[in-house]
This record gives C-alpha cells, sequence and structure tokens, in this order.
C-alpha cells in the first residue's frame, strides 16, 4: 500500500491516524489531519486494519492519536478499570516495533502509555513545546490541550509532529 506521488512517482510516507468507529471529529483530529496533509503525508484511510506483518511501511511514516476526548473510541471499558481497545493496542505494537515515531498529543499519550509501557522506562526529554521519549520515538504536547484555542491546537500539534518527523529522519 505504499503511496505514489502522482508528480516524481516518489515513495511519499504514509501518516497511520489511528482512530475506532465513528468519532466525533473534534478540533485536535482536524488539527492533526490538516497538519498531516499539508506536510505531504498520505493518510492511511484504515490504519487497524493495515497487514503489518506484509506490508512495508514507507520511510518517514509517523503514526498520531487524535488527543483530547477524541481518545474515547481508542478505549475499552472494563468498568472501574479501562484500558486500549486490543486493536488499537496491536496496531501500536506494530508500528513501534517497526520503528514508526509515535505522535501522541495530549491526552492520547495515556493510549500510548498504556500500550506501551515499556517506554515509561527510557529517559524523558521536556522542552517548552513538546514532552518525548527519544529512545522510544514517542512525543506529545508539554501541556494538556483542554481549553486552548484553535490556533494554540495548531501551534501544538505543529511541534509534536515536526518532533514526530524528526524522529522518522533519523
Amino acid at each position: 500500500m505504499e503511496s505514489q506521488n502522482s508528480e516524481d512517482g516518489a515513495v511519499r510516507p504514509l501518516a497511520f491516524v489511528l482512530r475506532r468507529g465513528v468519532a466525533r471529529s473534534g478540533p485536535q483530529a482536524d488539527a492533526l489531519n490538516r497538519s498531516l496533509l499539508r506536510r505531504g503525508f498520505d493518510l492511511v484511510a484504515e490504519p487497524l486494519r493495515w497487514r503489518f506483518a506484509e506490508e512495508k511501511v514507507p520511510p518517514g511514516s509517523i503514526a498520531a492519536l487524535p488527543g483530547g476526548f477524541e481518545i474515547r473510541p481508542l478505549i475499552e471499558d472494563q468498568g472501574a478499570r479501562a484500558t486500549v481497545h486490543p486493536v488499537v493496542a496491536t496496531a501500536l505494537k506494530a508500528l513501534h516495533r517497526a520503528g514508526v515515531p509515535i505522535a501522541a498529543p495530549c491526552m492520547a499519550i495515556a493510549v500510548a502509555w498504556t500500550a506501551l509501557p515499556d517506554i515509561l522506562k527510557g529517559t524523558v526529554a521536556i522542552s517548552k513545546d513538546v514532552t518525548e521519549w527519544p529512545a522510544a520515538r514517542v512525543v506529545t504536547t508539554s501541556r494538556s490541550l483542554f481549553g486552548a484555542t484553535p490556533a494554540e491546537i495548531d501551534i501544538a500539534i505543529e511541534a509534536v509532529l515536526t518532533r514526530a518527523e524528526a524522529f522518522a529522519h533519523g
């Protein structure tokens, strides 16, 4: 499923935006999609159905989780203890094993931590714009985006994606 750029035939990087069901799109998901398209990524239509064992992930690809309340469909309710839906966890683990950086803004970092608990064992780097686990190639916003203006959300998502792209390109 490698994507071909129609102008020069080059393989374009993919963005695996992990969603489940028909989640209502919110400001963080909208900002994420706009930024990924502006950066030239091809969005994988159904990332949770990607055949990771069979299909090669193009260089420069990244995984992204929508933040805020848009993470709800990624969670499986188990009463008092919620966990990441098994399909989402499987996809995140496969992407992580393939070396694909994971952009997990705002509350989405909880999904990444739950699916990939070993990332918490690594060194964390905190800056004004992002918090990252370099060895795991996972990056999140440096603060919650609840109550943020659309412009603040755009800036925060851009910072997270810029760092994820840097991880993707070595």
